[in-house]
């Protein structure tokens, strides 16, 4: 209450959930998490609704090897999940989705935003939302011993100008990447061994 009073703690669920992230719409929460599969519960008013499944369960909404969720609100009671995931049928070499829902619990779009070959994996992610609404990705793909450092624009119908932006021979550390956007530019940010040292 205006960060001066806190309530007590409320259990939303009544059984063990994973990797919960919230935004907000309309200056109500609403939270995403894991359990079997995808949830989410939102609050109006001074109630908590029940948790609304996404969607079967299924490669679209299976949450067993899925790492990393980014949440994203996009205004008018539609949301933008993120989320890297790998399946034994492709040796989980990973991929990130976007599986876009409304508050009525039904999925708008599903979607693999990264492009790799078959041989490839991607190691690491992350995502930014610029002021326009788009994505700006920032992604480690791994091919065979050698990790690069990705960019790619992605807009919710496709994934545009990927590329390299790291130097080509650099010895890249796999599991850290960040990506931000402000003040018209994109800032990527990653890990590598340069002169003896681990330097972002």
């Amino acid at each position: 209450n205006g960060f001066q009073t806190w309530t007590d703690p409320v259990a939303l669920t009544s059984y063990a959930i994973d990797a919960p992230l919230i935004e907000l719409n309309n200056n109500q929460p609403i939270i995403v998490f894991l359990s079997d599969q995808y949830y989410f519960i939102s609050k109006n008013q001074s109630s908590w609704t029940a948790p609304v499944p996404l969607g079967p369960r299924g490669e679209q909404a299976y949450s067993n090897d899925s790492y990393k969720l980014r949440f994203f609100s996009r205004g008018n009671g539609s949301f933008d999940l993120f989320y890297r995931h790998g399946t034994p049928q492709d040796g989980y070499k990973f991929d990130v989705y976007n599986l876009r829902f409304n508050l009525s619990g039904q999925i708008e779009l599903f979607k693999k935003v990264t492009n790799r070959e078959f041989h490839q994996k991607i190691n690491d992610y992350e995502i930014a939302r610029a002021d326009d609404g788009e994505y700006h990705l920032s992604y480690i793909l791994r091919d065979q011993d050698r990790f690069t450092m990705m960019h790619a624009l992605y807009d919710g119908v496709g994934t545009y100008f990927e590329q390299r932006v790291s130097q080509l021979l650099l010895d890249l550390i796999d599991n850290f990447s960040l990506v931000s956007v402000g003040r018209g530019k994109v800032n990527v940010y990653f890990k590598a061994r340069y002169q003896g040292a681990d330097q972002t």
